[in-house]
């Protein structure tokens, strides 16, 4: 019996450091999705076509993503993101 005591100890110990690690990973989050709502946008225009939303969307996503994966969160000093080649 008193490992598992021992073990559950340990687990309670640790849930706070856990859901500390979980509430940085949300802000992160929303601090890319800023981030990429600022630097990619589709500029001067009002009226956005179906296509051209959705190859915006899909950018931002894919900023997000590699923000997710860096270690510090960029600023406004950094260069842009790569842009999609025409195709």
């Amino acid at each position: 019996m008193k490992p598992a005591a021992l073990m559950l100890g340990a687990m309670l110990l640790a849930l706070p450091g856990v859901a500390r690690a979980d509430e940085d990973l949300v802000a992160k989050r929303e601090t890319c999705r800023e981030e990429a709502k600022q630097r990619i946008t589709i500029r001067g225009k009002t009226k956005v076509a179906v296509d051209d939303y959705r190859r915006l969307v899909d950018r931002r996503n894919a900023h997000v993503s590699d923000c997710m994966i860096r270690t510090r969160i960029a600023h406004e000093t950094s260069p842009l993101p790569p842009r999609k080649p025409n195709s």
